[in-house]
């Protein structure tokens, strides 16, 4: 069976009849040709959120199960992954608008451009954090079957009658704690690890931004290089 990215391609299974060439496809998406020639290369190939985003644009007759991966068939009828996994048509839905982008009618027109570009640096920071996070699994099982073993534990605390406060408020101290260590753990193992190239990139974008941010200052008040800023 052809892999299922080349098979949007075209109008049959068989990739015969082609619909779209990969050039085609390129200027009617943000995606590059390269990603789309990975993509199509290997079945291995891990997609991102935003270029699994972009198909779905693209192709919005397509159901998220089959672009990433979780079935054949491209219909968005009943198929034997959410039947294993909640990923219902609003998990997609709320992980669409997620990273949707409008335009603010409280900005002025001349900041819209500006307002954009925030907004996508700011999907780039949830996307790289999501990513992070199923990085590893195995990590963030645990993470969320500590969540929701706490969350449950301090929900029967907190309707289960006791004549001993006291009890229950330490009940749910200790249940906090474990949501806190499962959260660092999950920080500190996964997440931040998987996110240093990008805070290095960041970090050099804010550095160059404030030596261009010193250089007006020092222009302005007439500061040589070697003379601290009083500010």
């Amino acid at each position: 069976m052809e892999n299922r990215f080349k098979r949007l391609r075209y109008e049959d299974d068989l990739c015969l009849h082609k619909k779209y060439t990969m050039d085609e496809l390129a200027t009617k998406m943000p995606i590059s040709k390269a990603t789309i020639s990975h993509l199509e290369a290997s079945d291995d190939y891990d997609a991102r959120i935003s270029v699994i985003k972009e198909y779905k644009k693209l192709f919005p007759d397509v159901s998220y199960d089959y672009l990433l991966g979780g079935k054949n068939t491209m219909s968005k009828e009943y198929s034997h992954i959410e039947e294993v996994l909640p990923f219902n048509n609003d998990f997609y839905t709320n992980l669409e608008q997620l990273f949707k982008t409008e335009s603010d009618p409280d900005v002025e027109p001349e900041l819209q451009e500006q307002f954009l570009s925030y907004e996508k640096e700011q999907h780039e920071k949830i996307e790289c954090m999501l990513n992070s996070m199923v990085s590893n699994p195995n990590y963030l099982s645990y993470f969320l079957e500590s969540i929701y073993d706490a969350l449950f534990h301090m929900y029967i605390q907190k309707n289960t009658s006791t004549q001993n406060r006291a009890i229950r408020l330490d009940a749910g101290d200790e249940d906090l704690f474990k949501i806190t260590q499962a959260t660092i753990r999950l920080m500190q193992d996964v997440v931040f690890p998987s996110l240093s190239e990008k805070f290095k990139a960041d970090k050099k974008v804010a550095d160059e931004q404030q030596k261009a941010t010193d250089k007006k200052t020092r222009d302005y008040y007439g500061f040589d290089d070697n003379t601290p800023l009083p500010f």
